[in-house]
């Protein structure tokens, strides 16, 4: 599975997120199934772990049945897709299954969805100039029949032309255009313009950080400075120190005057309490001032 075995005396719970999902994957190897299934499997895994898991899948004898956002992970392995959506809000939803490849599904569904919309748009033209056909008809003939009061006979014709005029009106009406194909909304967080950090200017440097839990050493000497608006990525295997060393960068930033750090953790439960509301979590970090709380129902209504 990886460059390095797992340590095999090693406390679970001491392990890192993708050394613990390996445990899983082994777990399942050693029931022989002839059925997975796998509920995101890529998450915390290293790259070389991804590598075996996408042959794995291939590779496998039995069924598979997985949940993932790894869209190379999807167009390598899946050869069938259940697709769900939640639209108008959430409040209809929707299942595809289809029998092809990822990639073949986005192009079907991309070609399926503007086809359908162009003809939805077509037919949607066609039904508004016939509304308004029948909207100036219906108001002619109405003008008519009040002034044709004194002479039954056209208004007898009138009358029978007006019941012709509604029952096209609502044959038109229960003849409903192609609906057009809706998508999942996407999510619009606009964030205020935040100040520009100069390119060469030094916002964190770290000078001789070691790490090791126990008598295991995950690393030495690590030393860094980062620049202005750089990204940085810590790569490696599981297990390696990684998370570690997030939680060192942490401890050291927290001491350091002049900078502010947001921290997002590998496991969301160790921020977040579950028996709270979004509101009430984000009100209880954040402030429970007026212009806060509009702020917050903003960004939580953008993400619906």
């Amino acid at each position: 599975m990886a460059k390095e075995p797992l340590e095999i005396n090693q406390q679970i719970g001491l392990l890192s997120g993708g050394e613990k999902i390996k445990v899983q994957i082994i777990k399942l190897l050693l029931q022989e199934p002839s059925l997975i299934i796998l509920d995101e499997p890529t998450n915390d895994l290293d790259l070389r772990t991804l590598i075996w898991l996408e042959e794995f899948i291939k590779d496998f004898k039995g069924g598979v049945i997985f949940v993932s956002h790894d869209e190379t992970l999807l167009e390598n392995t899946a050869n069938a897709i259940i697709h769900l959506e939640q639209l108008k809000r959430k409040q209809k939803a929707k299942t595809v299954f289809a029998s092809c490849t990822y990639r073949q599904y986005l192009e079907k569904r991309s070609l399926y969805i503007d086809r359908q919309n162009k003809l939805s748009a077509k037919e949607q033209k066609e039904r508004q100039k016939k509304q308004e056909i029948l909207r100036r008809l219906h108001s002619r003939v109405e003008f008519e029949l009040n002034q044709a009061v004194r002479s039954p006979t056209v208004g007898r014709l009138l009358a029978k032309k007006m019941r012709n005029i509604k029952a096209q009106e609502k044959r038109l009406e229960k003849n409903k255009p192609t609906e057009k194909i809706e998508s999942e909304e996407a999510i619009n967080i606009f964030f205020d313009p935040v100040e520009k950090i100069p390119p060469k200017k030094r916002v964190i440097e770290f000078v001789s950080i070691g790490m090791s839990i126990g008598e295991r050493e995950l690393c030495e000497n690590v030393e860094f400075s980062l620049y202005g608006p750089e990204k940085v990525v810590i790569i490696g295997d599981n297990g390696v120190g990684k998370t570690t060393l997030i939680y060192k960068l942490l401890k050291v930033l927290s001491y350091t005057p002049g900078i502010i750090v947001a921290y997002m953790p590998q496991n969301y439960n160790e921020l977040l309490a579950e028996n709270y509301t979004p509101t009430q979590y984000l009100s209880a970090m954040m402030g429970q001032e007026k212009e806060t709380i509009t702020k917050i129902h903003q960004y939580l209504g953008a993400c619906k």
